[in-house]
């Protein structure tokens, strides 16, 4: 089964390139990682997610994907959900 990990903290505290950074280590293991973000955000691009230091993925909008089938370590980005175009 999925495992869903909510990190939190302050503005500045990496949470975003800690999320880009995870999923990277996932996928050098051969796992597949499932990467989204609000689809109201569209300050980087609609399907990307961009971290202070440069670290860049692209993800998908809050909406699940087409195939019906989650990958099992899903990532999301929480520091955008709040944030406004």
């Amino acid at each position: 089964m999925a495992k869903l990990y909510f990190k939190y903290g302050a503005m500045g505290s990496s949470k975003t390139a800690q999320a880009l950074i995870t999923r990277f280590n996932y996928m050098e293991l051969g796992m597949s990682v499932w990467l989204i973000k609000p689809s109201v955000d569209t300050r980087d691009g609609a399907d990307v997610i961009k971290s202070r230091i440069g670290l860049e993925a692209r993800a998908q909008g809050s909406h699940p994907p087409r195939a019906g089938r989650s990958p099992p370590h899903p990532s999301a980005d929480p520091s955008r959900a709040t944030t406004h175009p």
